[in-house]
């Protein structure tokens, strides 16, 4: 199973709230800046945004960095970024927009498709007797949202301990996650990240993209590390959970032991 790439569908798995930013035309999104009064929109508050189309914000009209919006404009101007090699035709056009009027909007987030039990089943689907250990309640604590609240940013902070001795079995539950999330969710953004910490380096770069404010909700695992205490992250409500289960491959059972801690 291939990880989903959020920035190159054009069928799937779209959210029902990114069918209906779609469907409501070309000038509705997510607002992203580049520049003074310069800004693009994103269709999806987790993808880049669109740079082939450039709206310029008038002094009476006021906007802010990720707010949905809808956007009458004048005509475009278009730009040439290029030419095709050795003819006349035009590559790389840009369109720019005169932004007239703004309505802000919001989206109602639609509920998941799948029931709790067939979620957890596809979370341990390649994993031996992973529904008997709750292996796949552990694994669905590092992918539920935990949003910022008045005690600073959110996220799930788990901690994995392999006791078996076999040496794939954590880069195994590394692989399971990374099947089911999407890969814009692995990469540092504003939004959401899950960040795997197996050194001193990985947890030193979370906590000042943490303490800078640069992300909302950052979920986090230490695998492979020993002893995170060096510089621990902060945590609001902590939790406790183990599981025993076998290793995808593995001759016989692969004990992995989760701790897991709400950080917002």
């Amino acid at each position: 199973m291939a990880q989903v790439s959020l920035r190159t569908r054009t069928v799937g798995p779209w959210a029902g709230f990114e069918r209906k930013i779609i469907a409501a035309g070309p000038h509705v999104g997510w607002v992203r800046f580049s520049g003074q009064r310069r800004f693009h929109l994103r269709k999806s508050p987790f993808i880049p945004a669109d740079t082939t189309r450039t709206y310029h914000l008038p002094d009476d009209i006021e906007l802010y960095d990720d707010e949905l919006v809808e956007l009458d404009v004048g005509h475009p101007l278009r730009r040439i970024g290029s030419l095709e090699k050795r003819t006349t035709m035009a590559s790389g056009l840009e369109e720019h927009y005169l932004v007239e009027d703004v309505k802000r909007l919001t989206a109602e987030m639609p509920r998941p498709y799948l029931d709790r039990d067939e979620f957890l089943a596809r979370l341990v689907d390649n994993w031996r007797g992973g529904e008997g250990d709750h292996l796949d309640k552990a694994l669905a604590l590092q992918m539920l949202s935990c949003p910022r609240t008045p005690l600073g940013p959110g996220g799930i902070g788990t901690q994995s301990f392999d006791l078996s001795g076999q040496p794939k079995a954590l880069d195994h539950l590394k692989r399971t996650l990374g099947m089911h999330l999407p890969v814009e969710f692995f990469r540092p953004n504003g939004r959401f990240e899950l960040t795997f910490l197996s050194a001193r380096e990985d947890l030193t770069a979370l906590r000042n993209r943490l303490a800078s404010g640069r992300v909302e909700e950052a979920s986090y695992n230490y695998l492979k590390m020993v002893d995170p205490s060096h510089h621990p992250l902060p945590q609001h409500v902590p939790t406790i959970c183990s599981t025993l289960t076998t290793c995808p491959g593995a001759p016989f059972p692969t004990r992995t032991f989760w701790s897991t801690s709400c950080t917002g």
